[in-house]
């Protein structure tokens, strides 16, 4: 877990990736959909993002 004061900001981020790849947006969440042996569930985000694109 990253402290507020550790945090880094977009700038910083942003000039880690190429321009292309920079992200349009960033979501902080307290906690990560994670299978059994503790890997994060990333169809499960997927899925949350197409659903929400759809509804939009």
């Amino acid at each position: 877990m990253v402290s507020d004061h550790n945090m880094p900001d977009y700038e910083q981020v942003r000039d880690g990736f190429a321009w292309e790849d920079n992200p349009r947006e960033i979501e902080f969440r307290d906690e990560l959909p994670k299978t059994v042996t503790g890997k994060i569930r990333r169809t499960e985000l997927q899925d949350e993002v197409e659903e929400e694109a759809e509804a939009a």
